[in-house]
């Protein structure tokens, strides 16, 4: 299937619009019909439409109907693995479990573009032939092994103080999955890479977050009152970087982007936890958690557009990137002062 650069993005879009939407349904229905439920079924048709996707890769709006269906589904198997790690946890270790979790998002984020374009090299069928059978496999393991704790109250309304965590978490994804989506651009039109070796620089803004991640949920979960702090201060520092990054030299811009993938992973299992404190019992878990996770999604989706106006206007990123940073730290700032009024810290 050939297709022009508009085209492709409109895949790309089409996973995310699916990823997006879905997030609150994932919860609701996950604390409705019972958060392994929903996991093992959104793992079965995971695997389902991405075989499809192997038979149907040819056909334009096929594909693109797929990419809708796989990021509708991918967000109902986040929503529910984040509150099953929750779940499966007393609430004191829950950081600690969402961090080693969220680790292997980091994972698949250094290794999977690196991974995609390399195999396709060889034959454009050759990634579908060995993550089939890995999605096959890990949703029988799910079927198996997956199971829900027995609820611990009933399902009543989530409190109004989550707007504050999702204010946080709105922030973080504005900042670092922005950045994270127009590394490459960033890589190409400002610091003018080759395009045939960005995938040697495409895991740089994630990868260490494969090791912070868990270390940021394991001091939260040590450090008593002070989650407030470790899921703020490095949103914070995200943004001071991004400043930075167009005003210095190539090698220590590729550093400043190796240290946002740092400072996320800590943030993630710290913030994510909050989902608990705004929980009147676990049986609304689901639907917090979904509330977080879209809050860092929508972010995420906000400010590539505007770094791209910025390039497209002033042929530069660096306007835009200054406009993110900027709203990014106010909006941190504003969260952590009236969570801290209202003793989430």
């Amino acid at each position: 299937m050939k297709v022009d650069l508009f085209q492709g993005s409109l895949l790309i879009t089409a996973y995310w619009i699916g990823y997006t939407v879905f997030q609150i349904p994932g919860g609701v229905l996950s604390d409705i019909f019972g958060t392994a439920v929903v996991n093992k079924i959104s793992f079965a048709i995971l695997t389902i439409l991405f075989s499809l996707l192997y038979f149907l890769i040819d056909i334009y709006m096929a594909v693109f109907l797929i990419q809708l269906a796989l990021g509708s589904v991918s967000a109902l198997i986040y929503v529910s693995d984040a509150s099953l790690v929750q779940k499966w946890s007393s609430r004191s270790k829950r950081s600690t479990a969402l961090g080693i979790y969220q680790s292997g998002f980091f994972i698949g984020a250094s290794i999977g573009e690196y991974f995609i374009i390399s195999s396709y090299g060889i034959s454009k069928f050759m990634p579908f032939l060995v993550v089939i059978p890995m999605l096959a496999i890990t949703a029988i393991l799910n079927i198996i092994f997956i199971s829900d704790p027995k609820s611990t109250g009933k399902r009543i309304g989530i409190s109004r103080k989550i707007l504050f965590p999702a204010i946080l978490r709105f922030s973080a994804g504005f900042a670092y999955i922005g950045f994270l989506a127009m590394f490459s651009s960033i890589l190409v039109y400002d610091f003018k890479v080759p395009e045939n070796q960005i995938f040697f620089y495409s895991w740089i803004p994630a990868f260490l977050g494969i090791v912070s991640s868990p270390l940021g949920g394991a001091a939260s979960a040590r450090i008593r009152n002070g989650r407030l702090l470790l899921a703020a201060l490095p949103v914070l520092a995200i943004a001071i970087f991004m400043l930075a990054i167009l005003y210095v030299n190539f090698r220590i811009a590729i550093f400043l982007s190796a240290m946002l993938g740092l400072l996320y992973g800590f943030y993630a299992g710290p913030s994510m936890s909050m989902a608990s404190d705004v929980s009147s019992s676990d049986a609304s878990l689901s639907s917090s958690s979904s509330i977080l996770n879209l809050s860092s999604q929508s972010g995420g989706m906000i400010s590539p557009a505007i770094m791209g106006y910025s390039y497209s206007v002033y042929g530069s990123f660096a306007i835009g990137m200054v406009a993110v940073s900027v709203i990014s730290m106010a909006l941190v700032l504003t969260s952590v002062f009236y969570l801290a009024k209202y003793g989430i810290t």
